[in-house]
């Protein structure tokens, strides 16, 4: 069972902007950062895996590791969570799409097989309606066709503070480097640019790691 907590606001140090960006229509901050991913390519044909299925993981520990990332708008005030699931895309047959739910509290080897099998079992009982219990969700998106310069993401609400991440194809670069843009999109009541800096710094830090693994 998933735990949160409530945030203390008379301690909260980012009061004044969580007041300030939960007034907006548009509370919104997305960026999109080009990461070269040919180290997750030659670690997707060692592991003989889905390159989608590894952006998943990687991801998701970064997301995991901050704590502005678990954070939630809830009744006027802030929740953290102690971890937080994916809720990723599946593409079907007939290019509709299903969600997928996946834990991440596990190694490279366990988290691969297990996310397989459930990646499986998803699309054989596919279903376009999200579990009810949304706060304790990230979503995510692997856009496919070309790489994109930049992409806007679907919120509810201006109250709707569940992140959202989404890559793209990578394309070879001038270099020779495999380049893919990824974008991600946060609720800036709870995120700011420095948070935004953390996963970005983060997520390459955890990508040069698959080199050992």
């Amino acid at each position: 069972m998933l735990q949160c907590k409530i945030i203390d606001l008379a301690t909260y140090k980012r009061l004044p902007y969580f007041k300030l960006f939960s007034r907006m229509e548009n509370p919104f901050l997305s960026v999109t950062v080009k990461f070269d991913v040919g180290t997750v390519v030659d670690f997707c044909k060692r592991k003989n895996c889905s390159f989608y299925t590894v952006m998943i993981h990687l991801v998701s520990i970064v997301v995991n590791r901050i704590p502005e990332f678990r954070h939630r708008i809830y009744n006027e005030g802030i929740i953290e969570y102690d971890n937080c699931l994916s809720s990723n895309i599946e593409i079907l047959d007939d290019n509709t799409y299903c969600y997928c739910y996946l834990k991440h509290n596990m190694d490279w080897d366990s988290y691969l097989s297990y996310a397989e099998e459930e990646r499986a079992k998803a699309r054989a009982n596919p279903t376009s309606i999200e579990n009810s219990d949304i706060l304790n969700f990230f979503y995510l998106f692997g856009v496919p066709g070309r790489a994109y310069e930049h992409i806007t993401l679907p919120f509810m609400n201006s109250k709707d503070s569940n992140p959202r991440i989404s890559w793209s194809s990578y394309e070879e670069d001038f270099k020779g480097r495999l380049m893919m843009p990824l974008t991600l999109q946060v609720h800036h009541a709870l995120v700011d640019v420095y948070h935004v800096d953390q996963f970005f710094d983060n997520l390459e830090e955890e990508i040069e790691k698959l080199r050992v693994i």
